[in-house]
């Protein structure tokens, strides 16, 4: 997701604000639906886990929060792009 957040971060040197968004939107569409498959599949595992070993289903969550953290930094930086860049 960093490749990503940098990718979003360098729409800002595009001048051609058609690009821009081709940009953001060709960046969001490769991330989003692996970046959600990630979430989800993480959720589960952690309540199967949670289960069995709650030492690691701790370990996991918190993995699974800063994967939630920086998705949530991807998606700011894109819509401040979207909106101050356009």
């Amino acid at each position: 997701m960093d490749g990503s957040l940098q990718s979003v971060r360098g729409v800002a040197e595009e001048p051609d604000p058609g690009r821009r968004l081709a940009q953001l939107e060709a960046t969001l569409s490769a991330l989003a639906p692996d970046a959600a498959a990630l979430i989800s599949r993480g959720d589960g595992l952690l309540l199967t886990v949670h289960a069995a070993d709650s030492g690691l289903a701790e370990r996991l969550s918190i993995t699974l929060e800063k994967l939630r953290a920086k998705w949530s930094q991807v998606m700011a930086e894109t819509e401040v792009n979207f909106l101050f860049h356009l």
